[in-house]
């Protein structure tokens, strides 16, 4: 049983997900990310049986309409290696968040210490979910900023990442009255 547990652990930090939280790091600064990880360090994770890694949300903007300023919220997910959940992960609330306006980048730590606020179920993706995501990830790269492309490249995320969806969503409620997900 400890073996079968260890590999679960390895298998949740070392294996990469397909996940649009990997998405919007590259608009975030080298300074930005490294200021992230020295603060990542400092928080306090609770349980030490719950091994936590942080994420990065895709932007949501400030204002609707957008006014150039976005925010990307950081907050974790994690696996408590007493009880394994298979089929989901245990997502704690946003920690802090990025201002990314058009000339700067600022860290804004929303707390010192992580709050467990649900459990995200997970799927394995099927061939047309893996065809549908590479599509919208290489159209959004090509500069396809058309707001249909936008809806289903944010709609498929939330979809897949309800609980901090939830979390976020009071924070910018016209932008998520105006993507219509269904």
């Amino acid at each position: 049983m400890k073996y079968s547990c260890l590999v679960l652990i390895l298998l949740f930090l070392f294996i990469p997900r397909l996940s649009f939280s990997d998405e919007p790091v590259s608009k975030i600064s080298t300074a930005t990310q490294t200021k992230i990880d020295t603060e990542w360090k400092k928080i306090d994770q609770g349980n030490k049986d719950i091994i936590w890694q942080y994420r990065v949300s895709l932007p949501f903007p400030a204002d609707w309409p957008s006014k150039g300023t976005d925010y990307y919220y950081i907050y974790a997910n994690g696996q408590d290696i007493r009880h394994m959940i298979a089929d989901g992960e245990l997502i704690a609330r946003p920690w802090a968040k990025i201002e990314v306006s058009p000339t700067d980048q600022k860290l804004i730590i929303l707390s010192t210490k992580l709050k467990k606020i649900g459990i995200q179920g997970v799927r394995p993706l099927k061939g047309e979910d893996v065809r549908s995501y590479r599509a919208r990830q290489k159209s959004v790269k090509q500069g396809d900023t058309t707001y249909e492309t936008q809806k289903k490249y944010y709609c498929w995320w939330l979809g897949n990442n309800g609980v901090i969806a939830d979390a976020i969503r009071p924070h910018h409620e016209a932008f998520f009255k105006w993507l219509e997900c269904k």
